[in-house]
C-alpha cells in the first residue's frame, strides 16, 4: 500500500510539472509568433525602390529629333523714291527636321514627393537650309537665302512630382544658339549679304524619367526653343531695288531620349 501511494504522488507531480511547461510550449520559440503579418526580427529589409530619392548631381547624354522654323520679312523697294513708292514685302519662312545629339548635367534636391533641380544643356542639331527668296520683282527670282542654326546651349530650372522610381518634370529658362542668314545670286553664285551672331532666346520643356538603377535614369523628354533674333543681313541692291530683310527669327521642337548617371546622392 506504502508503494501504491508513492507511485500515486509520482504521478501526479509528473502531471502537475506537464501543465506548467505546457502555456510556454505553446507560444512557440521566442521571436517567431503565430501571426505571420506581426514583424519580427527575422523579417528582411523593405524594397530599396520603395524609399527611393531623386536628390543629386548628374550628368548624361541624349539622341533625338528636331525640328525647325526659320521666318522673316523679305522686302524690296524702288532705291530712287524710297519715299515715294510702297516697299513690296512679303513673309520668307523656311523648315527642316534632323537628327540632334547632346548632353546635359544638372543639380536636383527632393522634398518630400516634389523634387526641384537646375540643369545645363548642350545640343548639337544641323538645321540649314537653302531656298529661292519669294518673286517680288525679277531680280529677286535669282537670289537664294540661306537660314542655319547650329549649337544650342540652355540653362533651366526645373520642378518635378516623384512617384517611387518615376521622375514628372517641367523645364524652362535660358537659350542661346548660333545663327547665320546669308543671300547668294544663284546665277553667279555670288553671297551679296551675309549675317552671324550667337543669339539669344528661352526654352521650355516637359519630361519623364524612370530609374533603372538606384544611380542611372533613362527618360523622354521633349523642349520647345524660340530664338527671336536681331539678326539682320546688310541692305544690298539688285536693279535699282533696295533688298532689305527683317531679323531672322527661328523656333525649334526637340524630342530626345536621355540616359542620366548620377554622381553619389541619397543611397536608398
Amino acid at each position: 500500500m506504502g508503494a501504491l501511494r508513492r507511485h500515486a504522488v509520482a504521478v501526479i507531480a509528473l502531471l502537475a510539472l506537464a501543465a506548467q511547461s505546457g502555456p510556454a510550449g505553446a507560444d512557440g520559440p521566442v521571436g517567431k509568433p503565430e501571426d505571420p503579418y506581426r514583424y519580427t526580427p527575422y523579417d528582411p529589409a523593405p524594397p530599396a525602390f520603395l524609399m527611393f530619392n531623386w536628390s543629386g548631381f548628374y550628368i548624361g547624354g541624349n539622341v533625338g529629333w528636331g525640328y525647325t522654323s526659320a521666318d522673316s520679312t523679305f522686302q524690296a523697294e524702288n532705291a530712287l523714291t524710297v519715299d515715294l513708292d510702297v516697299v513690296v514685302s512679303q513673309n520668307f519662312e523656311q523648315t527642316a527636321s534632323y537628327l540632334t545629339g547632346g548632353v546635359q548635367a544638372g543639380w536636383q534636391r527632393q522634398w518630400n514627393t516634389w523634387v526641384f533641380g537646375i540643369e545645363a544643356g548642350y545640343t548639337a542639331v544641323k538645321f540649314d537650309t537653302n531656298e529661292f527668296a519669294p518673286d517680288l520683282i525679277a531680280t529677286t527670282s535669282d537670289l537664294t537665302r540661306a537660314v542655319s542654326l547650329s549649337n544650342i546651349f540652355t540653362l533651366t530650372g526645373r520642378i518635378g512630382f516623384a512617384y517611387e522610381q518615376w521622375l514628372a518634370y517641367a523645364k524652362g529658362g535660358w537659350a542661346t544658339a548660333d545663327v547665320t542668314a546669308s543671300y547668294t545670286q544663284l546665277s553667279t553664285g555670288t553671297v551679296v549679304s551675309t549675317a552671324s551672331s550667337r543669339q539669344n532666346g528661352w526654352t521650355a520643356g516637359v519630361g519623364v524619367d524612370y530609374a533603372i538603377h538606384p544611380n542611372l535614369f533613362l527618360g523622354i523628354e521633349y523642349n520647345y526653343i524660340s530664338i527671336r533674333t536681331g539678326l539682320i543681313p546688310p541692305t544690298f541692291q539688285a536693279s535699282g531695288f533696295n533688298i532689305l530683310d527683317g531679323a531672322t527669327n527661328t523656333d525649334t521642337q526637340n524630342i530626345v531620349a536621355r540616359l542620366n548617371y548620377r554622381f553619389g546622392g541619397p543611397r536608398p
